[in-house]
């Protein structure tokens, strides 16, 4: 019952956020590209594996974007299978002191698999989310997530990163996810 109170309470406040239609601040459409592909190197804290992460997000609308990734990551005892889909609104907010700032709004249906000989188990949940992106240079942004998961045993996440434009298709990415299993992310994103 906490976790639907708490999920409804972010979601109503993104959503009255969002509509602010007052001189400060005026929703517009996205500063950034949400067509890409993904790939990262991932570091799982705990218990202590590693892999790749294979993310991807497709506008399908104007402000509207599908999302979908699959986490892959092992040591000699234990495999991690994650796999996400949902989607996202995302819009730009105007009336600050940066140029670029979008604020993202996400959901998405996750699966995870931990297999460790021969134990095995799997959950099912949601992820609902709030992202900000604010281009702080033409080359260079940072991104601060907040999400909550009714999956596992991580009730909030908090993610911080930024990402380099090698050039107007490929970025360089790095992120830190703060929870239970906090998870070091580098990779690359390409836009199409």
């Amino acid at each position: 019952m906490q976790k639907q109170l708490l999920a409804a309470s972010i979601l109503l406040a993104a959503a009255g956020f969002a509509q602010a239609q007052n001189a400060a601040l005026k929703a517009q459409p996205s500063n950034f590209n949400y067509n890409y592909l993904e790939v990262t190197y991932i570091d799982v804290d705990e218990p202590s594996v590693d892999g790749f992460k294979f993310k991807g997000s497709y506008d399908i609308a104007p402000n509207i974007s599908v999302l979908a990734s699959l986490a892959l990551a092992d040591n000699d005892n234990v495999d991690l299978t994650t796999i996400t889909i949902g989607g996202a609104y995302h819009l730009a907010l105007q009336g600050t002191e940066l140029k670029q700032l979008d604020l993202v709004m996400h959901g998405e249906i996750e699966r995870i698999k931990w297999e460790a000989g021969k134990y095995d188990d799997s959950d099912s949940g949601l992820l609902l989310g709030a992202e900000l992106r604010a281009g702080i240079t033409n080359e260079f942004e940072l991104f601060g997530d907040a999400t909550l998961r009714t999956t596992g045993d991580d009730d909030f996440l908090v993610t911080i990163g930024g990402r380099f434009n090698f050039n107007t298709q490929l970025q360089g990415v790095a992120s830190y996810e703060m929870s239970d299993n906090d998870i070091l992310s580098l990779g690359v994103r390409y836009h199409y």
